[in-house]
């Protein structure tokens, strides 16, 4: 599996920085549930849009592609601290920051 970001984006958003991991198994601890929560109600408070059901983790999700991202002035940081973070809480078989020089995750 490959995920990347197409040209378009990175002309358009030249500074922006992507997180993504890939996750695997049953549902999270409570530990994990609570730092995705913590870093859910920071990024819906900065979305403009909603997110599609499409792409929600339910109670029968076993894997999932999850990608940070962020344009703001500490994004790289930021987008580090929480890749990271998640990755540790919920064990990630693989982790990648993607940039305009390395935009692509593959699997």
């Amino acid at each position: 599996m490959n995920f990347q970001h197409h040209e378009q984006v990175w002309r358009d958003f030249p500074a922006l920085v992507a997180g993504a991991l890939l996750v695997s198994g049953g549902p999270a601890d409570d530990r994990a549930a609570k730092l995705v929560d913590q870093y859910l109600a920071v990024a819906r408070s900065r979305l403009a849009g909603g997110q599609s059901g499409l792409s929600a983790v339910g109670a029968g999700t076993t894997t999932a592609l999850i990608v940070t991202e962020a344009l703001h002035d500490t994004a790289a940081a930021d987008v580090r601290e929480v890749t990271a973070a998640l990755a540790g809480a919920l064990d990630a078989a693989s982790v990648a920051i993607l940039t305009r020089t390395a935009p692509r995750f593959t699997i």
